[in-house]
């Protein structure tokens, strides 16, 4: 059988039970899922009430749901894997809403605009290594 290791070395072996004609409905996941949905709808719904980026409620959402609040999502590994799914289907209708024209129109400042902003963070993070010595590997 097939196994998976998180970040934090845990492992988990991955089987499909021995009745296969039972449905594969893990509840923890679909608790966590339902738990996150509905608080971040109703925070998102409070900042567009108050006119604050929905952005701020899902992100509170995070931090109340997360370890450093009440810790309500089960299984985190599983709940990290959707996360991921969510980013990329964001990045996905960023990309959407970019046409070439409008890409050519603002390539040079995005292009400069990271690359500097890249070699400052690198910059100021080397001074701050030598003056803590810390070694680029640390």
């Amino acid at each position: 059988s097939a196994s998976l290791e998180d970040v934090s070395g845990n492992r988990y072996v991955l089987s499909l039970p021995a009745d296969k004609t039972q449905p594969l409905t893990d509840h923890s996941l679909l608790f966590s899922v339902l738990v996150m949905l509905t608080l971040a709808g109703v925070l998102s719904g409070l900042c567009h009430v108050f006119h604050v980026p929905t952005i701020f409620g899902q992100i509170l959402c995070g931090v109340i749901l997360g370890p450093s609040c009440f810790n309500l999502i089960l299984d985190p590994v599983q709940t990290e894997t959707v996360g991921e799914l969510g980013v990329f289907l964001i990045l996905f209708c960023c990309g959407l809403e970019f046409s070439p024209k409008s890409f050519a129109k603002i390539w040079r400042l995005s292009v400069l605009g990271s690359l500097s902003i890249i070699s400052l963070i690198t910059f100021v993070f080397t001074i701050c290594g030598s003056v803590f010595r810390i070694s680029v590997s640390q």
